[in-house]
């Protein structure tokens, strides 16, 4: 007796991709950054993102709704750069499906 192993998940309910494929990030922030954010430092910029966006997860739809031209842009490249800003999919138990967000890193310490 043989049994068909290929696409043996083919997105069923145990399919494990969509919990662990991570490499799949809807929102590209643009990989230019504007000269005045170049300039600042790096803990300036974690001030702007938190006053901006506050200083827990941030939706990626939050981030899609922006201009493209905004600032915010270009501090988010420069965080993603220097590592700042960690890429997470949640599971919130008040939705349904997964969330995806951008979070800053603990300034002291672990996360």
């Amino acid at each position: 007796m043989k049994f068909k192993t290929t696409e043996r998940y083919s997105f069923g309910w145990s399919d494990p991709r969509g919990i662990f494929d991570s490499a799949n990030i809807n929102v590209n922030p643009p990989k230019t950054v504007s000269n005045d954010i170049i300039k600042l430092s790096v803990k300036a910029c974690r001030d702007l993102y938190i006053v901006r966006v506050g200083d827990g997860p941030v939706e990626i739809e939050i981030l899609e709704k922006l201009d493209f031209d905004d600032p915010l842009w270009s501090i988010v490249q420069k965080l993603l750069n220097a590592d700042e800003l960690i890429y997470e999919v949640m599971n919130l138990p008040d939705r349904v499906g997964r969330v995806e967000v951008y979070k800053l890193k603990a300034e002291y310490g672990d996360n």
